[in-house]
């Protein structure tokens, strides 16, 4: 079967940017779970961070929340510490939360808009670097930008 859906990743400052859309089956899942494992790996194992924007998708099969569980695990033992969710629909965020039971060492907020999301993020890396856990490691500026549709 074809990946259905589509994805765009970016990263700055240690933040994972994703912005889902359409509705996605178990080979979208899969795709999108290649393309931010390698760009994950590019952050040195620093602390870092998703924002995840899913004010245009249109939620995914239950073999891609699945994968997706998979995912979060492999991110949770991969230094991820803190994801901040902007949800267009309330059942969204009712799906996601069932995923989020995959983290162990992340902590998550659903944000109203996608300014809010950074804002809570960027404070939440203010608090790490207060106290010295990333060892002032954090990317300044540096951007890097994929965009993959089906």
């Amino acid at each position: 079967m074809q990946p259905h859906g589509s994805i765009e990743l970016s990263v700055k400052n240690q933040i994972v940017i994703i912005k889902a859309m359409g509705a996605w089956n178990f080979e979208m899942a899969v795709e999108f779970g290649e393309q931010y494992k390698a760009l994950v790996l590019t952050l040195n194992q620093d602390p870092w961070a998703c924002l995840i924007d899913l004010t245009e998708w249109e939620l995914f099969t239950p073999e891609a929340s699945d994968y997706l569980d998979d995912i979060n695990r492999w991110a949770d033992v991969n230094n991820q510490r803190f994801e901040a969710v902007v949800c267009g629909l309330s059942i969204q965020q009712s799906l996601l939360e069932k995923n989020q039971a995959a983290f162990t060492h992340v902590e998550t907020q659903f944000c109203e808009s996608l300014d809010l999301a950074y804002q809570w993020l960027e404070s939440k890396f203010n608090a790490i670097s207060s106290v010295g856990n990333n060892g002032g490691n954090r990317l300044p500026n540096k951007a890097t930008k994929t965009k993959f549709e089906i």
